[in-house]
């Protein structure tokens, strides 16, 4: 097969692991090149074998590595091979402001090899776990995030891409300093109930997940939707609202609005329902020429359009704010 590396330059250059490419793979049975053991001589072993996958971390960082010896003779009748791979799972980089990133590298991660590389930094780096401010996976088909992640108390962000993302731990609203849930295009089921609790949390985009249900405890302001069917929306919030004013919520869904802000409580605020929505300008334009029905145009300055339902007591509001 040949060698085959590929490497990418790391924002903070490790002096154990920094000059280790991401991906290394050689033929050791037919290519001149033997496998450069001195430049992985820093990482020391973890668990498993070479046969099906042995973990090895970085003895500076703590970021792990996955070595493997594939070895097929074919038989004596095939070409044969003997490779020798070494990948880099994870790596801790450094933000701006000097604090930790915990990335996946590999798109093969898995939630069980977060699940290890967090138990082993605590293990041999618990005086760093308070710089480890930020999570960012991306892989093919992550599954379910494991509940260490709730031993890292200083995150600020968790960013799962795209990644296959079906479930988050209740430990994450233990997180106090949580402040941007990033989960977005993933195809998990529901949240945890605690978020609700979590001081500094902004809104969660739900788009493209497959959540079907809210925790009744979790304020709409916590929350981003690109949906606003009413089996996604906890009976506390939707009451009367969403069957007296279907027709409004459905247009506004297909024209791209998203939810900033319900009302506390059953809806009710003076008497009146009241509901915040983010719209792209192009979209809002199509608004202003026509208001679907009961609501009537009752303002629109500076970027924010007030609409109030005819014929209701106490005239019930959606406020409309024009996003670029």
């Amino acid at each position: 097969m040949g060698r085959i590396t590929s490497a990418a330059n790391r924002p903070t250059v490790c002096s154990g692991c920094g000059a280790i490419p991401d991906y290394l793979q050689v033929d050791t049975l037919h290519e001149p090149d033997a496998f450069p053991t001195a430049l992985v001589a820093g990482l020391a072993v973890v668990s498993g074998d070479a046969w099906d996958g042995q973990r090895r971390r970085c003895v500076v960082c703590g970021a792990h590595f996955e070595y493997t010896y594939d070895h097929d003779s074919q038989s004596g009748v095939g070409y044969g091979y003997t490779d020798e791979t070494n990948e880099r799972l994870f790596a801790f980089e450094t933000r701006a402001d000097g604090t930790l990133t915990l990335r996946s590298v590999s798109m093969r991660v898995t939630g069980a090899m977060l699940r290890d590389q967090i138990r082993d930094r605590r293990a041999m780096h618990v005086e760093t776990i308070d710089r480890i401010t930020a999570l960012e996976i991306d892989a093919w088909s992550f599954g379910d995030a494991p509940p260490e992640i709730g031993d890292l108390p200083a995150l600020d962000l968790i960013w799962f891409k795209p990644c296959g993302l079906t479930s988050l731990p209740p430990s994450v609203s233990s997180l106090s300093r949580l402040a941007r849930l990033w989960i977005h295009g993933n195809p998990l089921t529901d949240l945890p109930t605690g978020l609700a609790s979590l001081p500094v949390l902004e809104p969660v985009s739900l788009a493209n997940t497959a959540i079907t249900r809210l925790p009744d405890t979790l304020t709409t302001g916590r929350v981003s939707f690109t949906s606003f069917e009413a089996n996604v929306v906890p009976p506390a919030w939707r009451a009367s609202f969403v069957a007296d004013y279907s027709e409004i919520l459905v247009w506004l869904s297909a024209h791209g609005a998203a939810i900033s802000q319900w009302d506390s409580g059953a809806w009710s605020h003076e008497d009146r329902y009241h509901l915040e929505v983010t719209l792209p300008g192009t979209e809002a334009n199509a608004l202003r020429r026509q208001v679907p029905q009961p609501f009537a145009m009752a303002s629109d300055t500076d970027g924010v359009i007030e609409l109030h339902a005819a014929g209701r007591a106490g005239a019930d509001v959606i406020v409309v704010r024009v996003r670029d």
